[in-house]
């Protein structure tokens, strides 16, 4: 065979085997597309564990590739009658242009619940709609103790998602993330009934008393005080507003704070009088050697993680990124809000019932926020 024609006839290969693998590919979509579900579409309070096991044994059979499971984008696609309202309630929050969260809809008139540590104090934001349109939004207000933070756009006559406030998810339910595509962003199974995770910031430091205060003792490497610029030898006077006397006043009054949060400390440093803020981190940030296994093993957790009221736990993988926006069951009720990637192999999500309470003070500014936390500490260190 000539160069010429060897040049076609393997050109037509190449031709043929595209053909023939995207009719394949569309073969095995139409033969799962309309049937994975209906090995799960039991009513929700008798799903068990074993709905998501069939879906991968499922897909074993049809497809090795990499994306297995629950995960694999035939079981997603399976998913797209459950997600279709509330994806038209979902939206991406950019920073700067780049995704930093998901966010919820709540009204109409442009107001999205989403993360508060990923959106507060970092740059411009905008909201991206299902519709693939952009708008600006800002900050209105903050819940800490829940990390919500509730958007604002110039936006009109917007799909907020409908709450299901009656009753959680029994644990082995299979739960949907949306997207602002038709398939779900990812699926999950619940793992744990909701439960508080309770662990609040630290600062990394070791004190005990002195005649003129509690004295830094030691500074953990790479913590919340070294960064902060704390060294030991200081003797904290005050935090905030409040006068600090003893190592027990230090101590209780960090453990009422969350992670993310700032806190303003007043030391004395030898004859000098020092204002230092301070985030507050996790304690799992003192394991450092762990949590840097941890992330490599699947990508980065969530910097606020922890210190919640209630959660409720499931098996969904996702990025920090993607935590804010609803989670639906098998019925496409939205049950929550995810608000953290906190393990490996572990996400957790607020109760829509944890959620609603709040909703119409966030929208007004009744809570005092961590803008107005924050906005008041940079005025104080500035004066």
């Amino acid at each position: 065979m000539s160069s010429p024609n060897r040049y076609y006839y393997a050109l037509g290969m190449i031709a043929l085997g595209a053909i023939c693998g995207w009719g394949f590919d569309l073969y095995q979509r139409n033969q799962v597309d309309s049937n994975p579900l209906q090995f799960v579409r039991r009513p929700v309070s008798v799903q068990t564990r074993d709905d998501a096991e069939l879906l991968g044994r499922l897909l074993d059979q049809i497809d090795n590739s990499w994306e297995v499971g629950k995960n694999h984008m035939l079981v997603r696609s399976a998913f797209r009658d459950v997600v279709a309202d509330a994806r038209k309630s979902t939206v991406r929050v950019l920073i700067n242009g780049h995704q930093v969260a998901m966010g919820t809809i709540v009204d109409p008139d442009g107001y999205v619940l989403t993360k508060a540590s990923e959106v507060v104090a970092k740059g411009d934001i905008t909201c991206q709609l299902y519709s693939r349109g952009r708008k600006s939004a800002r900050v209105v207000g903050v819940l800490p103790q829940h990390d919500l933070a509730m958007l604002k756009m110039q936006a009109r006559n917007l799909q907020p998602v409908h709450w299901y406030t009656q009753a959680v998810p029994e644990v082995g339910s299979l739960l949907a993330t949306p997207n602002l595509n038709y398939e779900p962003l990812a699926v999950g199974v619940v793992s744990l009934a909701p439960q508080e995770i309770a662990n609040n910031g630290v600062l990394g430091i070791r004190v005990r008393n002195q005649d003129r205060g509690p004295m830094i003792t030691d500074v953990v490497d790479e913590s919340a005080a070294d960064k902060a610029g704390i060294a030991e030898g200081d003797i904290v006077l005050r935090i905030d507003d409040r006068p600090i006397n003893t190592s027990d006043e230090l101590v209780s009054l960090i453990n009422q704070r969350l992670p993310g949060e700032e806190v303003e400390l007043f030391v004395r440093r030898q004859d000098e009088e020092l204002s230092l803020v301070a985030t507050l981190g996790r304690r799992a940030d003192l394991d450092q050697e762990n949590s840097n296994f941890q992330s490599f093993l699947g990508g980065e957790l969530s910097f606020r993680r922890t210190g919640f009221q209630s959660v409720l736990q499931h098996d969904t993988f996702l990025l920090p990124e993607h935590c804010g926006g609803p989670l639906v069951d098998l019925e496409g009720r939205v049950v929550g809000i995810n608000i953290a990637r906190a393990e490996r192999i572990a996400s957790y999500a607020l109760p829509a019932s944890a959620i609603v309470p709040w909703i119409d003070g966030l929208k007004t500014g009744e809570y005092e926020s961590l803008v107005v936390r924050q906005q008041r500490h940079s005025k104080t260190t500035r004066e």
